[in-house]
């Protein structure tokens, strides 16, 4: 109430509020992919699909200062405004939905992450178990099975890391 006495003409100007709307959109958007850009070294997680949406959120609100004509609307109903209004609720649910299972799915994906390393660490030391080292031996002899390389150096190289691994294990547990 106290904005539309100090700007009257503000409040009466359906275009200058779109323009002034649009405008806060996309630099809330741009700041929001600018961080997701930053955090994206440290995030161990797939995070194209946030910045997908992100910016075709902000090239909706840049295509809407151009296309929107903000003429009020002659119909009566639950939508007030312009015409263009019908395609800026549907872009915002669709918005929302997309952004939460995008949130979800990376949630989701951070959780089998920290699972799979639980499970091949050893809690107390941090270093590979059991299966760890198995799965690594395993892509070692197929890695020496693609490339032709005698068995034998596989082998050895399966014990190398398996005595390695335990010398890690034990002076890493004597020094907690």
């Amino acid at each position: 109430m106290g904005t539309t006495l100090l700007f009257p003409s503000f409040y009466h100007a359906l275009p200058k509020r779109v323009l002034v709307l649009c405008i806060l959109c996309m630099l809330y958007t741009s700041a929001l992919i600018h961080l997701l850009w930053l955090k994206r070294a440290t995030l161990k997680i797939t995070f194209w699909p946030a910045q997908l949406l992100l910016w075709i959120h902000l090239l909706f609100h840049l295509a809407r200062i151009f296309l929107d004509n903000a003429v009020v609307s002659p119909l009566k109903g639950a939508i007030g405004g312009s015409s263009f209004s019908v395609y800026v609720i549907l872009e915002s649910i669709l918005f929302v939905i997309g952004l939460t299972f995008t949130i979800l799915a990376m949630v989701n994906e951070r959780t089998q992450i920290a699972h799979k390393h639980a499970s091949l660490h050893d809690p107390l030391t941090n270093v590979w178990n059991r299966r760890a080292l198995l799965n690594e031996a395993e892509n070692i002899i197929s890695r020496c099975l693609r490339q032709q390389n005698p068995l034998q150096r596989c082998c050895s190289i399966s014990i190398i890391l398996k005595a390695s691994t335990i010398a890690l294990a034990i002076i890493r547990g004597i020094g907690c």
